[in-house]
């Protein structure tokens, strides 16, 4: 695995590449973090995810990891955010690909009424050389896939095929 570099909030004002994407969701900021602390949620909307472990037990809090498998890139991520409900934020580790120096992202919850609530998806990095090989290539793959994440989120969630997963974790 190929070491990345510890970031804090502060690094999402200063890496080189940062990439937000904001959509509203039909649900609860409760209903929402629910879904994102079930670890089987994810392979169902986000694309190309296929396994995320919690390496940490439960309550999930500031210091908790985990790693993810997407497509053939598997990481290790650190939280140094955990705001229950509305904010939580993590950087990478450990990757088994090189293709950043550093990369966190940010995911924010705003109640907008008691229906919907506004999603902000932030992530910032520093590209290896690999994707720095690839130039505006490289960045625009990278940032596609935040943003399609985004977009299935909200598929999923809008469309009401979440309320499923609600039952398996007892909401």
């Amino acid at each position: 695995m190929f070491k990345c570099k510890a970031v804090n909030q502060d690094f999402f004002n200063t890496a080189s590449v940062k990439v937000i994407n904001r959509v509203d969701l039909q649900a609860s900021p409760e209903t929402l973090f629910t879904l994102f602390k079930d670890g089987d949620a994810w392979t169902e909307w986000f694309n190309g995810m296929h396994k995320v472990t919690w390496t940490s037990s439960e309550p999930f809090r500031e210091g908790t990891t985990r790693t993810i498998h997407l497509g053939l890139l598997i990481t290790n991520e650190y939280f140094f955010t955990w705001e229950e409900n509305k904010r939580f934020a993590f950087y990478l580790t450990e990757t088994n690909l090189p293709f950043v120096e550093a990369l966190a992202e940010d995911y924010l919850l705003e109640k907008i009424n008691d229906t919907t609530t506004r999603f902000t998806y932030t992530a910032a990095y520093n590209p290896a050389l690999p994707i720095k090989l690839l130039g505006p290539i490289g960045r625009a793959l990278i940032n596609r896939t935040f943003k399609k994440a985004t977009l299935s989120l909200q598929r999923y969630v809008n469309t009401g095929a979440y309320s499923s997963r609600l039952s398996l974790v007892g909401q």
